[in-house]
C-alpha cells in the first residue's frame, strides 16, 4: 500500500503537502489584496462587477503563481483533459444534485449570523449578470484548474489517492473562508476528486462544479422563497421525512458511483505517471 504520509521519494511532483497549502496560503493572499481593490471599485461600478473583477484576479493570479511552481518543479506540465463516455454526465449530474440535497441540513447545523445571511443572499440572489459569470462560468473553471488540475494531481503522484482527494477536498472548502460553504466544497470535492482520479478529465470535473453552481444560482433565482427555507420545512416540518430523504440521497450516489466506476476505465496508476495522456475528444 502507499503510505499516506510520505511522498514518492524520486522525482517528488509539485505540490507536496505542505507546498499545498503554501498555495492555498497565496490564495488567501490574493483575496484580502484583492479585496481592498474591489472595496475601491464598489465606488464606481456595482458590487456584482466589482466582485467580479476581484474573483478573476485573485485566482487567475493564484493559478498563475500554482503554474509557475509546478513547472518549475517538473521541467513541463499541461492540463489533463481526456473525454468520458457521454452516458456518464446525466448521472454525474445526479450526483451532484444528491450531493447538495445531503449539503443542506448539515449547513444549517451552523448558525449563520444574519449579516452575513443578508449579504450572500444580496450577492447570489442579486440575478446579476456579473455574479452568474463570477459564480457560474469563472468560478467552476478556475477553481478546477487549481484544486484538480494543479494541486490533486501532484497530490494523487506523491501519496496514496484517498489522503490525496481528501487533502485536496480540506483546502478547497477552506479556499471559501466561510463553514457553511466549507461543507458544500469538501463534500463535493471529495466526489470531484474521486472523478478525477478516475478520469483525468479536469472537462467533466468543470461541468460537475458548473452543475452545481448553476442550480444553485437557477434555484436562487426562480424559487427565491424555497432557496432561504430551512431543510426541515422543505421536508414538510418532519425530521423523520428529512432523514429518510438524506439517506435516499446517501443510496442514490453509492448506486450511481457503482455505475459510474464500471463506465470509466482502469484507474492510471498515478504513480508511474510522468507525464499526461493526449488530449482526447468526449466519447
Amino acid at each position: 500500500m502507499d503510505p499516506i504520509d510520505q511522498p514518492t521519494p524520486s522525482n517528488q511532483p509539485y505540490p507536496s503537502t505542505g507546498q499545498s497549502f503554501v498555495l492555498l496560503l497565496i490564495c488567501i493572499g490574493f483575496t484580502l489584496v484583492f479585496g481592498i481593490v474591489q472595496a475601491e471599485l464598489s465606488a464606481y461600478v456595482s458590487t456584482e462587477a466589482a466582485f467580479l473583477i476581484m474573483y478573476l484576479l485573485t485566482f487567475g493570479a493564484t493559478l498563475l503563481v500554482g503554474l509557475r511552481l509546478k513547472r518549475r518543479a517538473e521541467g513541463w506540465f499541461q492540463f489533463s483533459v481526456a473525454g468520458i463516455p457521454l452516458v456518464a454526465y446525466p448521472i454525474l449530474y445526479l450526483v451532484t444534485i444528491n450531493i447538495m440535497n445531503i449539503c443542506i441540513p448539515l449547513t444549517e447545523l451552523v448558525p449563520m449570523p444574519e449579516e452575513v445571511r443578508r449579504i450572500l443572499e444580496d450577492l447570489i440572489g442579486s440575478g446579476n449578470v456579473y455574479m452568474f459569470l463570477a459564480a457560474v462560468i469563472a468560478a467552476p473553471i478556475f477553481e478546477e484548474l487549481i484544486f484538480r488540475g494543479v494541486i490533486l494531481n501532484g497530490l494523487l503522484r506523491n501519496y496514496n489517492h484517498w489522503y490525496a482527494i481528501a487533502l485536496s477536498s480540506f483546502l478547497f472548502g477552506i479556499a471559501h473562508l466561510n463553514p457553511w460553504q466549507f461543507i458544500v466544497a469538501f463534500l463535493l470535492g471529495l466526489f470531484l476528486g474521486w472523478v478525477y482520479y478516475r478520469t483525468q478529465s479536469l472537462i467533466a470535473c468543470i461541468l460537475i462544479h458548473f452543475f452545481t453552481n448553476g442550480t444553485s444560482f437557477t434555484v436562487s433565482m426562480i424559487w427565491e422563497d424555497e432557496a432561504t427555507t430551512d431543510a426541515i420545512t422543505m421536508y414538510g416540518g418532519s425530521m423523520t421525512y428529512l432523514l429518510l430523504g438524506m439517506l435516499a440521497s446517501v443510496l442514490m450516489i453509492a448506486g450511481s458511483i457503482y455505475v459510474l466506476d464500471r463506465l470509466f476505465q482502469a484507474p492510471v496508476d498515478w504513480h508511474q505517471k510522468e507525464a499526461v495522456p493526449e488530449v482526447e475528444g468526449i466519447e
